[in-house]
C-alpha cells in the first residue's frame, strides 16, 4: 500500500510539473503576443504622426509634359489655383508627390485612365486642417473644373480600411432606407434633425 501511494504522489508531482510548464508556455505566448501588439500601435502612432500634415487629392489630371520637371512645375500651377480657389493662399505646399505609377501609354481617347492622386505636404498640420475645413467648397465651384477634384486627409493602411468597412455598412444602412446616417469620429451616427 505504501508503495501504491508514493506512485500515486509520483504521478500527481508529475502531472503538476506538466501543467506548471504547459501555464509558462502559454504565459511566455501571451506576453510575446502582446509585445508584437504594443509594438504594431506604436508603430501605427508613428504613421500618424509622419503623415499629420499631409493631405491627399484625387482628380486633378496629370500634365502631358515630357520633362518631370515641368510635370512638376504643372501640378503647382494647378494646386496653387485650387489653394486660390478655397482661398488659402496663405497654405505653403512643402512637398508634392504623385502617388502610384504612371499610366501606360493609352491606346484610345475612350480608355483614359484616372488621373493619379497627388499627396501635398503642408508646413503644419494647422494648415491642413484648414485646407480639409474648406474642401468640402471645392465641388460648389462653378469655374475651374473642380467638381471631379475632392481632398482628403493622408490616412494610413489601417486607416484606410477601418474607412472603406464603415463606408460599406453605411451605403447598406442608406440602401435600406436609413438616410440620416453619417460617419464622424470612426462611427457612424444619426444625424441630428436639421430644422
Amino acid at each position: 500500500m505504501g508503495q501504491q501511494v508514493e506512485l500515486i504522489q509520483e504521478q500527481v508531482k508529475g502531472l503538476a510539473d506538466n501543467i506548471n510548464a504547459k501555464d509558462e508556455k502559454v504565459t511566455d505566448c501571451v506576453v510575446k503576443a502582446l509585445d508584437v501588439k504594443s509594438q504594431e500601435e506604436k508603430e501605427e502612432e508613428l504613421e500618424i504622426k509622419k503623415r499629420a500634415q499631409n493631405v491627399i487629392v484625387h482628380g486633378v489630371p496629370g500634365s502631358g509634359a515630357d520633362s518631370s520637371d515641368q510635370r512638376e512645375d504643372d501640378d503647382l500651377g494647378i494646386i496653387s489655383a485650387m489653394m486660390h480657389e478655397l482661398d488659402k493662399d496663405d497654405v505653403k505646399v512643402t512637398k508634392i508627390i504623385r502617388l502610384g505609377k504612371p499610366p501606360p501609354q493609352r491606346v484610345t481617347e475612350e480608355s483614359e485612365p484616372s488621373p493619379r492622386p497627388i499627396k501635398l505636404v503642408l508646413e503644419s498640420e494647422e494648415q491642413k486642417i484648414n485646407v480639409l475645413k474648406k474642401a468640402k467648397n471645392l465641388r460648389l465651384a462653378k469655374e475651374g473644373g473642380w467638381k471631379k477634384v475632392f481632398i482628403h486627409q493622408d490616412l494610413t493602411s489601417k486607416q484606410r480600411q477601418l474607412r472603406k468597412a464603415l463606408v460599406q455598412e453605411m451605403n447598406r444602412r442608406k440602401a435600406n432606407g436609413e438616410m440620416d446616417v453619417a460617419i464622424f469620429n470612426g462611427k457612424i451616427v444619426k444625424k441630428p434633425n436639421a430644422r
